[in-house]
């Protein structure tokens, strides 16, 4: 019902309605008494308080329930308990927000001032704000539009994008799967760090950047206008610079296959790589010896010192430089032009030498060379005793002892533990993320005066590790080492214990999963190369340069988890080409069957994966030729005939035994078939040989490659240095 105005003592009891409902002016003010709710400017009132149009609060609105108005104009809003305040269209707040759990589509500031939150702010919807301070994490699920966003953390924990279209500053932490911004800037000594990858469209300014990646993933440059601080290796297109400076006065050098290092500058002027000369060194002819570092020497038996029938010399070294000396050597029978690689071990315990038998590949019927050993006058030798007439060979020899030093490189260390006894410790160590398999030769000496050596080979899938030893010879009745191998958290450990107090050495030569491609003059790096079921090439040899090579290959399959470590030995006559290997594999079998081919003087090593397809494989190799059959002249230098048309050479020679020198220069050209050479400014030292001084130099063009030879004149050990200038065609 509706009254009307009512004054004096009756207001009260005409306000006790008793169940009914009471209207003021219609609607201006209805008491709805039966659902005990009260609507302003409604007749039918929804809520408790309903009203319709504007409502004005100019002191503090506390809500214990829902509140639904069209407009709400108020200086505070407070929420005291877990309560959401929960606005589905817009909130407009001239003074302070305050409440545990605020839900709302969108809040907006139109003007200049702050939208401040101290604690959390949690979004789903929209929030536009000229200015957004926060102080602690800012999550928002929605879309965040604002001219200014200061805040300690603002994270996306999904994929959405954290899109940010003028400046960001971040005095916290920025976390975020995709953030999309135009410029992020750091005007102070922080770093910006970024974990994964960083794409910028627009310009990145900061004074320190920690990433692990950076790319451009379109025409675009990164430009960096200040410095690039790289404290790792850095490949820029595809080219691989040294992580150590060189010394004064040096250049870049490339190997051609993208790696660079530092050399030095032995002359200048004109033009092909004559800026960056090469310092050729060779020592040989009657020793034939060449020194590659305080365990290699490389050496060879030409035909002047063949073996035939009758035991022979193979090669020596005094009890004081080496305990044991392992053995890479390509042997030739010259009756029948056949090639054959060959493994083999030597020790000894001060008294006695002691050999293992030779493993390897033939490209024929039979071993060229039986060996044996012996020890006198504190010298060891290996002795050879040949199949046939003539027998020559080539060796690549790894010396350990207690001279050798401990040393580490990226692909050879020497490793060595002093003292070995009967409890299991870790010999070696290295990253299961850096490499795959290792091979180790090891020499061992116990305090009881027993000696033994062993090789291993070693790899991993990631979580187990796997080791063979083989080639074992000890001067006891039994092994005086035992050798495991297992993960352990992030690494490949080598364990062993002995019988005895035990001095080991080792030299290593170990692979990751993606090296480059590298070579030397005796040893190459067989970069990663993808295996499919199908035979696939590995590496290729030319036999006017090397006639066996010995690879120790590692190859992995993600796909399978399954890893290998082989050892394989390639032989070849110019003609064909023999191969056999060993192995230790995650696998109960072979994970890789190698093959090998010649074809036109160049040898092809293939081989096909077990696992299937995209196995990595990479290899270390070691290369050695032969001194043809009935010519004793020694190369000393060889170079390819389709990259280079002349060389320049200035050569110093030392006759060791007579302490003599000559100098002399050479120059070669070449037209495809045929090499010519000049020698001339001939100056000697000595009287002891007349011209042309203790070499005779000479030159020719064999399968790819133009060669530089020497015959000795009768000096027998001489050293021979070269500076090289080459003219590319």
């Amino acid at each position: 019902m509706a009254i009307g105005r009512i004054s004096g003592s009756v207001l009260k009891s005409n306000l006790t309605r008793n169940g009914v409902d009471l209207a003021f002016e219609t609607n201006l003010l209805y008491l709805d008494v039966t659902n005990s709710r009260v609507g302003i400017g409604t007749s039918e009132p929804s809520t408790a308080l309903h009203v319709v149009g504007n409502t004005t609060i100019t002191g503090n609105l506390y809500l214990s329930g829902s509140f639904s108005p069209d407009t709400i104009s108020v200086n505070n809003l407070y929420s005291t308990d877990s309560t959401a305040i929960q606005i589905n269209d817009g909130v407009n707040i001239s003074g302070t927000l305050t409440a545990n759990t605020f839900v709302t589509n969108n809040i907006s500031s139109a003007e200049s001032s702050a939208i401040q939150i101290n604690d959390g702010l949690n979004i789903s919807g929209s929030l536009t704000a000229n200015t957004l301070k926060t102080d602690s994490t800012a999550t928002i699920s929605g879309t965040l539009t604002a001219n200014t966003i200061v805040t300690n953390d603002i994270s996306s924990s999904d994929s959405t994008a954290v899109q940010v279209n003028d400046g960001l500053n971040v005095s916290g932490t920025l976390s975020a799967d995709v953030l999309d911004v135009n410029e992020i800037s750091s005007s102070d000594s922080s770093a910006i760090q970024i974990n994964d990858s960083v794409n910028v469209s627009g310009t990145l300014n900061s004074k320190t950047i920690v990433t692990t990646n950076i790319s451009s993933e379109d025409s675009t440059a990164v430009s960096i206008n200040d410095g690039l601080n790289v404290s790792g290796t850095a490949k820029l297109s595809g080219l691989i610079y040294p992580t150590a400076d060189g010394t004064d006065g040096q250049v870049l050098k490339t190997d051609g296959a993208g790696n660079l290092s530092f050399a030095t500058v032995s002359g200048g002027g004109g033009g092909g790589d004559s800026t960056a000369a090469d310092t050729i060194t060779y020592t040989g002819f009657g020793s034939n010896n060449v020194t590659v570092d305080t365990e290699i020497t490389v050496g060879s038996i030409d035909s002047s010192n063949s073996i035939s029938s009758a035991s022979k010399v193979f090669d020596s070294f005094s009890t004081t430089d080496y305990d044991s000396a392992f053995y890479f050597a390509v042997t030739s029978n010259d009756a029948s032009s056949e090639i054959g690689v060959r493994s083999i071990s030597i020790m000894h315990d001060g008294t006695t030498a002691y050999n293992s038998p030779s493993v390897g590949v033939n490209n024929g019927s039979g071993d060229h060379l039986l060996f044996s050993s012996g020890l006198a006058s504190g010298t060891v030798s290996l002795y050879a005793i040949g199949n046939s007439s003539a027998n020559t060979a080539t060796f690549y020899r790894i010396g350990l002892g207690d001279s050798t030093a401990a040393r580490s490189s990226t692909y050879i260390s020497t490793v060595i533990n002093t003292d070995v006894d009967t409890a299991t410790e870790t010999l070696d160590s290295w990253s299961t993320s850096l490499y795959r398999g290792a091979k180790y030769y090891i020499s061992c000496t116990a305090d009881n005066g027993q000696v033994s050596n062993i090789e291993a080979l070693v790899v991993h899938n990631g979580s187990s590790a796997y080791i063979s030893t083989f080639n074992e010879i000890y001067s006891g009745s039994s092994s005086i080492i035992t050798l495991t191998a297992a993960v352990n958290g992030s690494n490949v450990e080598v364990s062993a214990s002995a019988s005895a107090n035990t001095s080991v050495i080792c030299y290593r030569v170990i692979l990751g999963d993606s090296e480059y491609t590298s070579g030397g003059t005796y040893s190459k790096i067989v970069g990663a190369t993808a295996v499919s079921s199908s035979a696939t090439a590995l590496d290729t040899f030319d036999t006017a340069s090397y006639v066996g090579a010995n690879y120790i290959v590692v190859s992995y399959n993600s796909a399978e988890s399954a890893a290998q470590v082989s050892e394989v030995f390639v032989a070849s006559n110019g003609t064909t080409a023999s191969v056999a290997n060993s192995f230790v594999s995650s696998k109960n079998s072979q994970q890789l069957d190698f093959t090998a081919s010649c074809a036109a003087g160049i040898v092809t090593l293939s081989a096909a994966s077990t696992s299937g397809g995209s196995t990595t494989v990479n290899a270390y190799r070691i290369q050695l030729g032969r001194p043809p059959a009935g010519d004793s002249f020694k190369i000393i230098d060889s170079w390819s005939k389709t990259s280079y048309r002349a060389a320049k050479y200035f050569i110093a020679i030392k006759g060791t035994d007579i302490g003599e020198y000559n100098t002399v220069e050479a120059t070669i050209l070449h037209d495809g078939s045929d090499a010519y050479i000049s020698t001339y400014n001939l100056v000697m030292s000595g009287s002891t040989y007349s011209a042309p001084g203790m070499i005779t130099l000479s030159t020719d063009v064999s399968g790819s490659l133009v060669r530089l030879k020497g015959v000795s004149t009768g000096e027998q050990n001489m050293r021979v240095t070269a500076v090289r200038h080459r003219v590319p065609i």
